[in-house]
C-alpha cells in the first residue's frame, strides 16, 4: 500500500468554491490522517507542496479559495485527483 494511487474525478459544488475545500471521498480517505491538522497539497502551478488543513470529522481539504479564484475554477468544473 506504501505506492499506491488512488486517481479520481471531482466535480466541484457550489459551497466548495465558495468555502474553498475540497471533499475528500471514502477511497481517499485511507491516505489522509484520522484525526484534524495539516497535510501537504501540490496544486498545478505550485512548484512546491504546501501545508492545507485537512478536517477528518467532515473529510474536507481547507484553504484553496485562493487557488480556486486564480484557476477560475467555478460550480461544475471537474478536477482530477491524485492521493
Amino acid at each position: 500500500m506504501d505506492n499506491e494511487i488512488v486517481k479520481y474525478q471531482r466535480q466541484i459544488i457550489d459551497v466548495e468554491r465558495k468555502l474553498g475545500f475540497l471533499y475528500v471521498p471514502a477511497q481517499a480517505r485511507q491516505f489522509l490522517p484520522n484525526e484534524n491538522g495539516k497535510v501537504k497539497v501540490h496544486l498545478d502551478g505550485d512548484t512546491k507542496p504546501k501545508d492545507r488543513s485537512y478536517n477528518a470529522d467532515y473529510n474536507r481539504i481547507f484553504g484553496l479559495t485562493q487557488w480556486y479564484r486564480k484557476n477560475k475554477i467555478e460550480k461544475g468544473t471537474t478536477l482530477n485527483v491524485e492521493v
